[in-house]
């Protein structure tokens, strides 16, 4: 895959709604991820993810549902209830009570997302909305927002959730958005270190080939892809990087390129937190141009880099003109997403302007600050792995702003290149080829060609392999390439793919489809091992197949 997940967007409030961030009192420090028990945590927990919840709705709250289910059946669109919603909005409305109103300001939206993972919820694009009215009465607003935001079909599920001033006069009411591309069995909150938790999926329509990417409690990402069984995606995710506290993400292909369906913690050995954890940093500073911003985007990535010994990169003017125009984009749609009708994917993008690469990745979002998207990059595996990709060499950085009374919405799309020039297996893959093509001739069969979108393919299928380390299945990653070779309609025939992890590149020739007299075209793909340094291993794929 030539670009990595998309972050779900932060979305922009519409209506008058209010909200305050006077309950962060409330919230802890960072914690350490490994050792420490965690500020505010408890000892070992049988809490589940994804669990049937109950919630019984009061006066207040039903009128609202009645006005909601009312909007879906005028427009034809709908909404599913979800109980663990509920209860995280009538906690977060009496929240904002607490907090009062002193400012107008956005929800902070990881606050959000962890009272509903503490809920069992892991869905990872939700859209809240607040605001403050009459009791028994609609707010002014919610029809709006729900125009806005709902229509477009994005979410799937919704609540509301009330709490009443102490006079009784007047309500906050919280309404929750939310997207649920993936239903999960459940799963624990809590495993064992060592365990292999199981994943067990099914997948909206329109979504597909879905991966988990895994944050290990020493920094490192591990990746692993489901296939479909008995009725359903399955996979396992192995927990072998000791006690500590994982980071695991779902990512499904769909109509619009990857997305992260689901993100949440795992605590193995250690207490499960129980209050949310804070990055501190001075408030970010809004800045008057995108290109101040872009500026400010490459020294965070820089210095990400630099803490894990790795090289800067080099900003490339070509990129960051093609991740502007992608940027512009997301800021008029409102949506974080890789494929555009208007610019098509990556791929596309990078063909248009002629820029040739080995391998290219991408993370894009909507935030209220190039720090919001930077901090969201960071903790989201998937995005993560792409900014401290040791092969990538240049980026381009792209933003476009609007400016709010209040808060900004601000588009970040990074496009990080390996160049084709550069790519550690470039000449392995040149050997490979010279090595096969000089078996086929010694026995009389005809050459085959170097064909470079098998050949992408390959590369990616073998990074990924490289990525995994030891805990790796070359047969379930093989079906998952093929798979994406069939869908993405490169029009070869009877493909095969096999996997090497060697020093030696003239073990590719015990493949039997070297003498397949029906091959004609062949894709190499070469990454290292995580072993190279010391061995000079490497994983190398080879798609042989006809056109």
């Amino acid at each position: 895959m030539a670009h990595r997940p998309a972050e779900a967007p932060l979305r922009r409030r519409g209506g008058p709604a209010l909200a305050w961030l006077g309950a962060l009192g409330l919230l802890a420090a960072m914690a350490p991820r490994v050792g420490a028990q965690p500020a505010g945590a408890e000892g070992p927990c049988a809490d589940r993810y994804h669990e049937e919840a109950k919630f019984l709705s009061n006066p207040d709250e039903n009128i609202l549902i009645a006005a909601v289910i009312g909007w879906c059946r005028n427009n034809q669109h709908r909404l599913l209830w979800d109980e663990r919603y509920a209860a995280a909005a009538r906690a977060w409305s009496g929240h904002l009570l607490e907090a009062g109103p002193d400012e107008e300001r956005s929800l902070p939206l990881d606050r959000i997302r962890f009272e509903l993972q503490q809920r069992g919820v892991t869905d990872w694009a939700v859209l809240p909305f607040s605001a403050l009215g009459p009791v028994e009465k609609v707010p002014e607003g919610l029809a709006a927002f729900l125009d806005a935001q709902a229509r477009r079909g994005r979410y799937t599920h919704f609540a509301v959730g009330v709490a009443r001033q102490p006079d009784q006069q007047r309500m906050l009411t919280t309404l929750l958005l939310g997207r649920r591309p993936a239903l999960l069995d459940p799963l624990p909150v809590c495993p064992a270190p060592g365990a292999r938790v199981p994943l067990r999926a099914q997948l909206l329509r329109g979504n597909n080939h879905p991966r988990w990417m895994m944050t290990t409690p020493a920094g490192d990402v591990q990746s692993g892809v489901l296939l479909y069984e008995e009725g359903a995606w399955r996979g396992e995710v192995p927990l072998d990087g000791g006690r500590g506290e994982y980071t695991l993400e779902l990512v499904v292909l769909g109509q619009a390129g990857p997305e992260v369906a689901a993100l949440f913690p795992l605590f193995a050995g250690v207490p499960r937190a129980r209050l949310p954890r804070v990055k501190l940093r001075p408030t970010p500073e809004r800045y008057k141009t995108p290109e101040d911003a872009e500026q400010a985007l490459l020294g965070m990535l820089n210095r990400l880099r630099a803490g894990q010994r790795l090289p800067a990169l080099a900003l490339s003017p070509r990129l960051s003109a093609i991740a502007r125009e992608h940027a512009m984009q997301l800021l008029l749609e409102r949506h974080a997403v890789h494929r555009t009708r208007a610019g098509g994917t990556l791929v596309d993008r990078l063909s248009r302007a002629g820029l040739p690469f080995a391998r290219a990745l991408e993370n894009v979002a909507l935030s209220p600050s190039p720090e919001a998207a930077h901090d969201r990059f960071v903790e989201s595996p998937g995005h993560r792995v792409n900014l401290v990709d040791p092969d990538v060499t240049q980026v381009g950085i792209g933003v476009a702003m609007e400016r709010g009374a209040s808060e900004d919405i601000v588009a970040v799309c990074e496009v990080l290149v390996e160049p084709l020039d550069s790519s550690v297996g470039v000449a392995m893959a040149r050997k490979v080829l010279e090595l096969v093509n000089g078996r086929r001739k010694a026995r009389g069969r005809l050459a085959v060609g170097l064909d470079e979108e098998l050949s992408r393919a390959a590369l990616h299928s073998a990074r990924r392999l490289g990525a995994m380390g030891r805990k790796v299945d070359p047969q379930e990653e093989a079906a998952w390439l093929l798979e994406e070779l069939g869908e993405d309609g490169l029009g070869v025939q009877g493909a095969q793919v096999r996997y090497f992890r060697t020093s030696n590149p003239a073990h590719v020739l015990h493949a039997p489809e070297v003498l397949d007299e029906g091959v004609n075209r062949l894709g190499v793909g070469v990454a290292r091992t995580p072993e190279f340094s010391r061995t000079g291993e490497l994983w190398i794929a080879l798609v042989f197949a006809s056109r």
